[in-house]
């Protein structure tokens, strides 16, 4: 693919004028440790004092709120002489455009001694991989999955469903009851259920819209846009546009069942919600009977290293430890999720429990944001949202997002 310069719009510009005030640089000693995941500053925190005890490194974490801000900020201070030591990102397209202009350290070597520590799969190598070469090492790692009101489901004597028809049993009981079954994510979140979908159904389909041999216009990708239509038009999904958050629709039973990445413990706790008590989770089953494996998403968050960062030495030393087990136990812990180093401890034992069972017989996937380029992303999200507000004709629909995906595969 080409390569292509951009102009500097008013919020890039304006991150720079920060960035040139002082925002990214640090000290010698001082890794700067930039993410766009302010919700868990404590936890950041917490791995921040755990690191300067090990380490001996003190890392200055500055979060972002606002991901187009962070977005710009990250962006734009490579423009300059104040580039982070390391800031999070995403893998795919996202993670491409940036090794493309030369902007992303190299990381192979810290992947080779993980690996044979035993502190990372070697199968998940893949998502970091650019042209042959590895970069950034995980963050985090988050199955998606469906959580479901224990509550609601222990009211009707629910077990978590091992098929498609039983899963729609269930809804189709609670729907005649009166209860709406599903959330409906919208906004950032507004491909879950095509993501859900389209891997329950076409499977291959979906990765041949991650690397451009597939279309938006292909009978399979409108038949899963007809399910979810029907899906909404039918009741089973709550309205779009709903004021109020995911974890309160948990607590307070306005839907059964939503689904989310694991990192959705967090939010549910932070209400004081208990994992097996208020709520809990199962893979989302295959819709296609003939699927050999049951397809499942995670969600790689990649913690990167600048090029040329200015304390390269230090924050490469944060990189090899934070795949270790000291590292992914704080972290894991603080924030009430799963880790991808099986020698980790975890908060909840249940996520242990589901990641040993996705581990056998199940296919992986990148996360539908991430697996797709950044351009075509940004597009089918906007179409997705109007499309769950408007249910018209899915072809619609598709063929903006069809036009996007035409020019990048072309470029």
């Amino acid at each position: 693919m080409k390569r292509t310069r951009r102009t500097i719009p008013p919020l890039v510009a304006a991150a720079m004028l920060l960035v040139a005030c002082g925002g990214g640089g640090e000290t010698d000693g001082v890794v700067g440790f930039y993410h766009d995941k302010a919700q868990w500053e404590a936890e950041f925190a917490a791995v921040s004092a755990v690191s300067q005890e090990t380490l001996g490194t003190e890392l200055n974490v500055v979060g972002y709120a606002d991901d187009a801000a962070y977005d710009s900020f990250i962006r734009s201070s490579f423009l300059t002489d104040q580039r982070p030591d390391l800031f999070t990102w995403h893998t795919g397209g996202p993670l491409a455009e940036l090794v493309e202009e030369g902007l992303v350290a190299e990381s192979g070597h810290l992947w080779d001694a993980a690996i044979a520590d035993g502190d990372v799969p070697a199968d998940i190598r893949s998502f970091f991989e650019i042209d042959g070469a590895t970069y950034c090492v995980p963050l985090l790692s988050d199955y998606w999955v469906m959580y479901y009101s224990v509550p609601i489901f222990d009211e009707y004597g629910f077990e978590p469903p091992q098929t498609w028809d039983e899963l729609m049993r269930i809804a189709d009981t609670l729907l005649a009851d009166g209860q709406i079954p599903f959330s409906l994510p919208g906004g950032i979140f507004s491909f879950v259920w095509f993501q859900q979908l389209m891997l329950g159904m076409y499977p291959d389909v979906y990765e041949g819209l991650a690397d451009g041999t597939a279309n938006y216009t292909d009978p399979e990708v409108v038949e899963v846009m007809e399910l979810w239509r029907e899906l909404a038009a039918g009741g089973y999904t709550i309205e779009p546009g709903v004021e109020i958050g995911p974890a309160e629709m948990m607590r307070d039973g306005v839907v059964a069942m939503q689904p989310f990445g694991t990192w959705f413990h967090g939010p549910l706790n932070g209400l004081e919600l208990t994992s097996g008590e208020d709520y809990d989770v199962f893979v989302m089953p295959s819709i296609n009977p003939d699927l050999s494996e049951t397809s499942v998403v995670v969600e790689l968050g990649p913690l990167c290293q600048a090029e040329a960062a200015r304390n390269a030495d230090a924050a490469q030393e944060v990189l090899r430890w934070w795949m270790q087990p000291e590292a992914q136990t704080e972290f894991t812990v603080a924030r009430n999720g799963m880790s991808y180093n099986p020698n980790a401890e975890a908060a909840d034992p249940r996520l242990v429990e589901v990641s040993d069972q996705i581990a056998t017989g199940h296919r992986i996937h990148n996360r539908y944001f991430e697996a797709s380029p950044p351009q075509v992303s940004t597009v089918a999200m906007e179409q997705f949202d109007a499309f769950m507000a408007d249910l018209g004709d899915p072809m619609d629909y598709l063929e903006q997002i069809q036009r996007v995906h035409e020019q990048h595969w072309s470029e």
